[in-house]
């Protein structure tokens, strides 16, 4: 089984392009030689959020070289941060089973880019991670005010009255990646590829 670090490798994460506009790198590499302009730059990154920008700006890094959490950002032309994703892989518990997941552990994107499809394509980007590395769910805790948007990329809250609940401001959800009509073609097809 391979991991986070040895797929995001693999797929040359560092090099992938949002709509040849965009390159995904991981912290480490851009803070490595711990370049002073690229730390102001994390210092810079606002999302509207404190916490992912508290995050970014002050554990991330940490986070990632002690193999807590990989952490990717976004950059456009320019070398500015304009997203960024925190990954872990944990367990997802259901009543009768236990699973292992890749978390989504902090997901962002600059004020100034919100709005662009950039969340929804780093989501696809996400996905392939987790199907590489042979996590069959995602998993998050996603802002209530987010809840609709993470719902609408097929994420599902593990407790429904989460959703409902006045006191709590995070629904934990999951997204299970199996794809039954894929596995139903397969086997009805014999185990032969068309």
């Amino acid at each position: 089984m391979r991991t986070i670090q040895q797929v995001l490798e693999y797929y040359a994460l560092s090099s992938f392009d949002l709509n040849e506009r965009y390159n995904v790198v991981s912290i480490e590499d851009f803070c490595g030689g711990f370049n002073k302009d690229n730390w102001e730059e994390l210092k810079r990154f606002k999302c509207g959020n404190e916490s992912r920008e508290r995050f970014i700006a002050q554990s991330a890094f940490y986070y990632s070289i002690e193999f807590e959490g990989n952490t990717s950002l976004v950059l456009n032309k320019d070398n500015k941060v304009i997203a960024y994703f925190t990954l872990v892989q944990m367990e997802i518990r259901f009543p009768h089973s236990t699973f292992p997941c890749m978390e989504i552990a902090r997901i962002a994107t600059h004020s100034s880019n919100q709005r662009q499809g950039i969340g929804s394509y780093l989501i696809s980007k996400i996905k392939k991670i987790a199907i590489q590395t042979n996590r069959r769910f995602l998993t998050l805790d996603a802002i209530k005010s987010r809840y609709e948007w993470y719902n609408k990329h097929n994420f599902l809250p593990i407790k429904e009255e989460e959703v409902y609940d006045t006191e709590t401001k995070m629904v934990y959800m999951y997204h299970d990646l199996y794809d039954e009509d894929i596995v139903e073609t397969f086997l009805d097809t014999g185990g032969h590829t068309p």
